[in-house]
């Protein structure tokens, strides 16, 4: 996941709008969620929904930091864990009896 910071008060629509931009010029598989800071000290939450999904790149980070500036995004890692692999356990031949 991909946790995009908004503050209610510092920025506005056209902060949102070059967000969008750049997301759709990096699609991909990451969730965004954007973390809205409120001016009454409350967090909302909105997952941006699965077309705004973004491919995570070093090139990709560095629009979203010039466009909203610094510390304004947070990566997290998946939690799920794989499926164990299937082992094999093979039978030991065991010698002929004479």
């Amino acid at each position: 996941e991909l946790h995009i910071h908004f503050f209610e008060g510092s920025n506005n629509s056209d902060d949102l709008k070059e967000l969008l931009e750049i997301c759709q010029s990096h699609p991909g598989e990451t969730t965004m969620i954007l973390c809205i800071s409120c001016l009454d000290d409350k967090f909302v939450f909105i997952e941006s929904g699965a077309k705004n999904n973004v491919t995570v790149s070093t090139k990709f980070l560095e629009e979203v930091r010039e466009a909203l500036g610094e510390k304004r995004y947070r990566l997290k890692a998946n939690n799920n864990v794989p499926e164990p692999r299937r082992q094999f356990n093979f039978k030991k031949k065991e010698p002929a009896q004479a």
